[in-house]
């Protein structure tokens, strides 16, 4: 099973000061990662790994990405 994640970020929603990125393993979204962009900084604030894909280490994955 590949281990390469890739984290895509989503286009803003109006209304709302948070951006969604897509964690995707290959063609296989394992998640979503919720966070604020201020200038050039993305504060992470939630890491969502879908109950299926739990305990193959994405959500360390994820953050080592960053």
């Amino acid at each position: 099973m590949p281990c390469a994640l890739s984290l895509n970020l989503l286009p803003p929603v109006q209304g709302s000061e948070y951006r969604w990125l897509n964690n995707d393993r290959a063609d296989i979204r394992v998640g979503k990662v919720r966070g604020k962009v201020d200038g050039n900084i993305l504060l992470i604030y939630s890491i969502i790994i879908f109950p299926e894909y739990k305990g193959n280490n994405y959500a360390r994955k994820t953050i080592r990405g960053f």
